[in-house]
């Protein structure tokens, strides 16, 4: 099994016919070489864009995402929510991404992993910066009206096709967390 370095990292399966496994082929391991990890980057308007909407914002709100964790970028998200004094809500995959006991760790959301200060808190939000997050229904529920209704939407990551795939953010930046100046690198 192969691992998959750009986009989404995680483990590829490679399923190949077995007459072309059984193939005889001319290799060359002089000339073989791993390709370049593709990690795309925000474009600094973007960014600018938006740290304005957070900075407007009157109760903002952080949700980070597993992309927080597989670029290592869990302790520029901290500073950045420091900085900003914004808090924090981890998702399931986010866990550890801000210690649990950090004063802007603001619980967690959803249907199967929540806090009820944790939802208390995502409900009063009137801006939230999704960082490496999906935004499945197990953080949003099966009324999306309740969770979008009175807020705006920044949704950051890396694979293009999340953004805008459950609902249409304000902002959709396809970039990666670690790699980027996305919010969490001000």
């Amino acid at each position: 099994m192969a691992k998959m370095r750009s986009g989404r990292p995680g483990p590829v399966l490679i399923d190949l016919p077995v007459d072309v496994q059984k193939e005889v082929i001319e290799f060359d391991p002089e000339s073989d070489f791993p390709l370049e990890v593709y990690k795309p980057k925000a474009n600094p308007k973007q960014i600018e864009k938006a740290i304005e909407m957070l900075m407007a914002a009157e109760r903002p709100i952080i949700i980070a995402g597993g992309g927080v964790l597989n670029p290592k970028a869990s302790d520029l998200l901290v500073d950045f929510a420091d900085t900003t004094n914004t808090p924090v809500v981890p998702t399931l995959m986010a866990r550890g991404s801000i210690p649990d006991d950090h004063r802007l760790n603001a619980g967690m959301v959803g249907t199967q992993a929540q806090h009820r200060y944790g939802n208390a808190n995502f409900l009063r939000s009137d801006f939230v910066l999704g960082i490496g997050n999906r935004w499945a229904s197990r953080h949003t529920g099966t009324t999306l009206g309740i969770y979008t209704e009175g807020r705006k939407f920044v949704h950051v990551d890396v694979d293009p096709m999340q953004i805008g795939k459950i609902f249409c953010p304000d902002l959709g930046i396809v970039a990666d967390a670690g790699a980027s100046s996305v919010a969490i690198r001000i």
